[in-house]
């Protein structure tokens, strides 16, 4: 069909000036429709909120654009082959047509490039990367907004934990964005030269996903490794707490009260008194025998630490140590530890 359409025209194209020109608005106004049925398609998908099918319409009208403009080339090609140029009227309709040829190649090449853009576009689109993209802007956006929030409060440990889990959302978010562009890639080396355009900046594109991923990576490592401390009411230092504690032992023997403290220091868990003292009882008071008491102390110390393994492991530690080595009976050790804490 279009070769039959190229040669009529090209038939009318060396007929004279008029008819010429009658020929190319014919053919241009195909490349116009052509591009204006894609315009309204991808303007109707855009308003319905389909960015995919939006940007594959627009995508698709241009391949149908620049197949109706290489149609009007070729046709101006022809006509061109077939002028009769030992007259002067030849010679001005040849001149004409050149000109014509001349504008519809730079229009072609425009559309080429458009075509390029509307490609990446819609792979980018299709791929995923742009939904991704979007739920990071508002994820960030609010985990923007929370820390404001919480840092106007006075509340700063809070405000860091919203920080952390946010780095801990873009980090994998990043992670799906570098498979993807790792796909891309991969893709792009199997059915081309590695030494293109098209390679090249995608490999570009991995590599700085890459620095992104790595660059958060190393911020939630940073927080990691930052004193996050639960939030503490009534007592407002571990030196306030120690001291709460070491009060509430004057009553015991001194021997007791050294062990107790002294298993307290050295397994670390000081800091963590103020978040444990509403669980601690019941943790300790659970259980009939030895071997039970200590495995419902860690499955309640796992529960209320948030599974912080170390800390549990910590704690429980030292529940054995000062029942083992005060040689205090396990009511006895309950109601000691319970005091300072209640």
């Amino acid at each position: 069909m279009a070769k039959q359409i190229v040669n009529e025209m090209a038939t009318n194209l060396t007929l004279d000036s008029n008819s010429a020109s009658q020929a190319l608005k014919e053919l241009t106004r195909e490349v116009k429709n052509s591009s204006a049925e894609a315009k309204i398609l991808e303007s109707q998908y855009k308003s319905s909120g389909d960015a995919v099918s939006a940007s594959k319409a627009k995508y698709e009208g241009l391949q149908s654009t620049l197949e109706a403009q290489k149609t009007k080339i070729e046709a101006l090609k022809s006509g061109l082959d077939n002028v009769n140029t030992s007259t002067k009227k030849g010679q001005d309709l040849q001149q004409y047509l050149n000109g014509e040829l001349a504008k519809a190649e730079r229009q072609y090449a425009s559309y080429q490039g458009q075509l390029e853009k509307a490609t990446q576009s819609y792979k980018y689109q299709e791929s995923g990367l742009s939904s991704l993209n979007d739920e990071l802007k508002h994820s960030n956006s609010l985990t923007d907004a929370r820390v404001q929030k919480l840092e106007a409060e006075g509340r700063t440990e809070e405000a860091n934990k919203v920080k952390l889990e946010g780095l801990k959302t873009a980090q994998e978010n990043y992670t799906k964005q570098l498979e993807i562009q790792k796909a891309e890639l991969n893709k792009l080396a199997e059915t081309g030269d590695k030494n293109t355009g098209s390679y090249k900046r995608q490999e570009l594109r991995v590599e700085q996903m890459g620095a992104k991923l790595a660059s958060t990576t190393s911020d939630i490592k940073h927080f990691n490794n930052t004193d996050i401390k639960p939030e503490t009411r009534g007592l407002t230092s571990v030196k306030d707490k120690l001291n709460s504690l070491n009060d509430s032992l004057e009553g015991t023997r001194s021997h007791f009260k050294s062990i107790f403290m002294g298993n307290l220091i050295a397994n670390g868990v000081t800091n963590a008194l103020s978040s444990i003292k509403s669980h601690i009882t019941g943790v300790i008071q659970a259980g009939i025998d030895y071997d039970k008491e200590m495995q419902n102390v860690q499955v309640g110390l796992d529960n209320f630490t948030g599974g912080n393994k170390e800390l549990a492991g910590k704690l429980l530690e030292n529940i054995k140590g000062v029942k083992e080595e005060s040689g205090y009976a396990t009511d006895t050790v309950t109601l000691l530890t319970k005091k300072p804490m209640v």
